[in-house]
């Protein structure tokens, strides 16, 4: 989830370093280069919407930010995870206050926290489904009955209508709802799903993004948001 344009090196695609050398290579200027910008910010503020909807009930328990990069959401959070040493060396410096730990996202038990929420965005996408379907399962003992974890994904019905082909690693999986629910299995409920950048705002002129948010919002609230670009899922532990 990126703006055109943006990338690691002159010579190294990502296919080529893999997800964890990849942000590692990343990691100094992410932040500047992937939300300092109109698309990034657009984007930034659509996700803290629904993730200040979804984890309000629980803002004051134990709250994972699985995969948390260099922490720009750490202060929805009171816990950061992440596999790459160089982006939790930048979360580390943004949020010194908070317990960090640098490991892979199934790995999460070595916390030893319960949590009341967690929620895990521009993770899922990079990952095969069975992946996906592993860190689900890792959640599982270490959030409480009635927690929830929140997850992303590219929205597969939006990539049918556009026959949209992904090549590597990065950005290649998309999910629909039901399979989602497909992959977590009877320990959770999927209660519910929003849509993430209905509009091509990085193909629309600057000018026009503050306009098109609040429409881009309903959007992704409504019938539509299955044809958003990306489906935030909120299931549940039963």
């Amino acid at each position: 989830m990126e703006p055109l344009g943006t990338s690691v090196t002159d010579h190294q695609s990502a296919s080529d370093l893999g997800p964890r050398g990849y942000y590692d290579r990343l990691a100094p200027i992410y932040d500047a280069s992937r939300f300092a910008n109109s698309y990034g910010r657009y984007l930034d503020l659509q996700e803290r919407r629904w993730l200040t909807r979804w984890l309000r009930p629980y803002r004051d328990g134990a709250i994972l930010d699985l995969a948390c990069g260099t922490g720009r959401l750490l202060d929805s959070a009171t816990h950061g995870l992440d596999l790459s040493a160089a982006m939790l060396r930048e979360a580390g410096r943004n949020h010194p206050d908070k317990p960090l730990l640098c490991a892979p996202a199934t790995d999460l038990g070595r916390l030893g926290v319960t949590f009341d929420a967690v929620f895990c965005l521009h993770l899922c996408m990079h990952l095969p489904v069975g992946e996906i379907g592993d860190i689900i399962r890792a959640c599982e003992p270490w959030i409480r009955p009635g927690g929830v974890l929140v997850l992303d994904a590219p929205s597969a019905w939006r990539r049918r209508l556009l026959r949209f082909r992904p090549t590597g690693w990065h950005g290649a999986t998309a999910l629909t709802a039901r399979q989602l629910r497909d992959l977590a299995g009877a320990g959770w409920r999927l209660q519910a799903t929003g849509g993430l950048l209905f509009f091509p705002v990085h193909r629309l002129p600057v000018r026009l993004r503050p306009w098109l948010r609040a429409i881009d919002t309903l959007l992704g609230i409504s019938p539509l948001k299955a044809l958003s670009s990306y489906t935030l899922f909120c299931l549940e532990r039963r």
